[in-house]
C-alpha cells in the first residue's frame, strides 16, 4: 500500500429480516480505517429508521441505493457501479458483507476497484475476491472455502480476525476472567427477526428461576413495536431494560453471565470474558455455536426457546456449574484478544509501516544496524561483520532474484529490515526492527507489510517459514501473533491454499 491516502468502499445492509450484524461489523472496520487516514464511503440499501439509527453520527459518507431490493446480484452491481463512479476515484478496496452477493456481483465490479474483500461465514457460494474474512471458529475452517475462491485469494480465518468496535477494544484492557459466581446477568439477542421472541423467553425463564440477589440487564434494539412488550416484561420481573444502548461493552464487562445469540456478538462477549448461554437465531449460527462450544468458548443451549420451559432447562443447567462458567470465560479471552480488526487491516495493507526494496545506498546503514548488539544476539551468526564481508553479501543479495531485501519505513524513516530467501514455492523470512529508530513495537506491521509486498510481487510463493532461536521470546511471540504455526523451532505460514 502506498503512503498516499487510500479510498475504501463498503457495502452492507441492515433490516428487520437481515438484522444489524453486517452493518455493525463494517462500521467497526470503517472506524479504524478512518483512524488510519483512509477515505471511507458506505453504500447501503436503506430500510427506513431501522438502518438509519446505525448510521447516525458515524461520520462516514453514506450512498443510498434504491430502497427496493435488487432482483439479482447483477441489478445490485449496476447500482454499485453508479455509487463508485460518483466518488471520482478508483477505490483501493471494496469490502462487501452481504449473503445475497456472490462472484457474479464481484466479477462485475472488478474493473471499478483495485481489490475486493468479502466477509462471509456461510461458505455456500463462490467468490471472485482478493481476500476473504470469516472470523468464526470452525473445526473445518480451511476446507470450507476450498474451490470457492481464486487461487490468489488470501483467506483470513478464525476469531483472531474477529471484527470488534472500538468500545470493546478499549474495554478489553480492564477485562478479567469470571470466577463462576453469578451476581449480574446480561440478556441480549441482537437485532434479528427472532430477537423479541428469544428475549421474552429469556426474561420469563430468568424470572421463573427465582434467582435471588441477581441483577438482570435486558438490552433490546429490534423492531419498535416489540419494545413496549419487552419493557413491560422487564418491569414485571424487576429487570433493568436498556433500549438500543450504546453501552454494550460496559454492560458486558459488568456482567458475570450472558444469555444471547450467535453472530458477531458472540465474539464481543468472548473478548471481554463474558461466559454465555448461546442460542442460534439463524441457521448459519448453528455450526458457529456448535464448533465454538466444542472449543470451550461458549455454552451451547442445545435448544430453541419455543417456550419458557425449553429455555429454562439449559439455563438452570448452565448456572449450576460455576467451574464450567469460569473455564469458558478464561478460554474465551484466550481465543479473542480484541485485536482482530487491526490484524485484518494489516493484511489488507493498512499499516503505518511501508516497505521498499533495498538499494546500493542502504549498504552502509545496514552494516551499522546489523552490528548492533541487540540484533547480533538474535541472529544465527552473532559475530560482528566487517565491511568487506558485508559488502560482498550485500552486492550478491541485490543481484539474486530469489533473495529479496526490504527496508521498512515509518514516516520516511527506517524502522527495520525483512529478507526473503526463496526456494521453489516457499521462502524463509528473516526480520529485525530498529528500536532506536522508532521500530520498537512495529514488528507485526513490518512483517505484514513485507508479506503483502511479496504476495503481489512474487505470486509463485505459497508459504513462508522462519527459524527462531530458542532464547528469543519476542521473535517467537511475533511469528505466533502473525499467524505462523510453530514446528519445533521453526514457524510456517501458508499464503495460498
Amino acid at each position: 500500500m502506498e503512503a498516499a491516502r487510500a479510498t475504501v468502499v463498503m457495502r452492507a445492509d441492515a433490516s428487520p429480516a437481515l438484522g444489524t450484524g453486517h452493518v455493525k461489523r463494517c462500521l467497526a472496520i470503517a472506524e479504524l480505517l478512518q483512524a488510519r487516514d483512509a477515505d471511507v464511503h458506505f453504500v447501503t440499501r436503506p430500510a427506513g429508521d431501522y438502518s438509519a439509527r446505525l448510521f447516525r453520527n458515524c461520520g462516514i459518507p453514506i450512498y443510498s441505493l434504491p430502497a427496493a431490493a435488487a432482483k439479482s446480484p447483477m441489478d445490485d452491481s449496476a447500482a454499485m457501479k453508479s455509487a463508485i463512479a460518483s466518488l471520482g476515484a478508483v477505490p483501493d478496496w471494496l469490502i462487501v458483507d452481504h449473503y445475497a452477493l456472490d462472484e457474479r456481483w464481484e466479477r462485475a465490479l472488478r474493473l471499478d476497484v483495485r481489490r475486493i474483500l468479502a466477509i462471509d461465514d456461510l461458505a455456500d457460494r463462490v467468490h471472485d475476491v482478493d481476500a476473504l474474512l470469516d472470523p468464526n471458529l470452525y473445526e473445518d475452517a480451511g476446507r470450507r472455502y476450498y474451490g470457492k475462491v481464486p487461487a490468489h485469494c488470501r483467506l483470513l480465518l478464525g476469531p483472531r480476525f474477529a471484527v470488534l468496535r472500538e468500545e470493546f477494544r478499549r474495554a478489553r484492557a480492564s477485562a478479567t476472567a469470571r470466577t463462576g459466581r453469578i451476581s449480574r446477568i446480561l440478556v441480549f439477542f441482537g437485532g434479528g427477526p427472532l430477537a423479541a421472541a428469544f428475549t421474552l423467553a429469556a426474561i420469563r425463564a430468568l424470572g421463573d428461576a427465582g434467582l435471588r440477589s441477581v441483577v438482570v440487564d435486558v438490552v433490546f434494539q429490534a423492531d419498535e413495536r416489540d419494545r413496549a412488550v419487552i419493557a413491560e416484561a422487564c418491569a414485571t420481573h424487576g429487570f433493568s431494560f436498556h433500549d438500543a444502548t450504546d453501552r454494550m461493552a460496559e454492560l458486558m464487562s459488568g456482567a458475570d453471565f450472558g444469555v444471547g445469540a450467535g453472530g458477531t456478538t458472540l465474539w464481543e462477549r468472548c473478548c471481554l470474558g463474558l461466559p454465555c448461554l448461546t442460542f442460534a437465531l439463524a441457521d448459519n449460527q448453528r455450526q458457529q455455536i456448535r464448533d465454538a462450544a466444542a472449543a470451550g468458548v461458549v455454552i451451547a443451549s442445545g435448544s430453541k426457546p419455543d417456550n419458557p420451559g425449553s429455555f429454562a432447562e439449559p439455563l438452570v443447567s448452565a448456572l449450576g456449574n460455576p467451574a464450567h462458567i469460569a473455564a469458558v470465560s478464561r478460554r474465551a479471552m484466550a481465543v479473542v484478544d480484541g485485536r482482530g480488526t487491526e490484524r485484518l487491516l494489516r493484511m489488507l495493507g493498512f499499516t503505518p509501516v511501508h516497505v521498499r526494496e533495498a538499494v546500493a545506498a542502504d549498504s552502509g546503514p545496514m552494516l551499522e544496524w546489523r552490528n548492533k548488539p541487540s540484533i547480533r544476539q538474535a541472529s544465527r551468526n552473532g559475530a560482528t561483520i566487517d565491511l568487506a564481508t558485508h559488502q560482498a553479501w550485500f552486492d550478491s543479495t541485490l543481484a539474486n532474484p530469489d533473495r529479496i531485501l526490504l527496508i521498512g519505513e515509518l514516516a520516511g524513516k527506517p524502522v527495520g529490515v525483512v529478507r526473503f530467501d526463496i526456494g521453489g514455492d516457499s521462502a524463509e523470512v528473516s526480520i529485525y526492527t530498529l528500536a532506536g529508530a522508532g521500530g520498537r513495537g512495529l514488528g507485526g506491521d513490518l512483517l505484514c507489510a513485507a508479506e503483502n509486498w511479496l504476495m503481489f510481487v512474487r505470486p509463485d510463493v505459497k508459504s513462508l517459514r522462519a527459524e527462531v532461536l530458542a532464547d528469543n521470546p519476542p521473535s517467537h511471540a511475533l511469528f505466533a501473533a502473525s499467524g505462523y504455526c510453530r514446528n519445533q523451532s521453526n514457524y510456517v505460514k501458508a499464503l495460498r491454499p
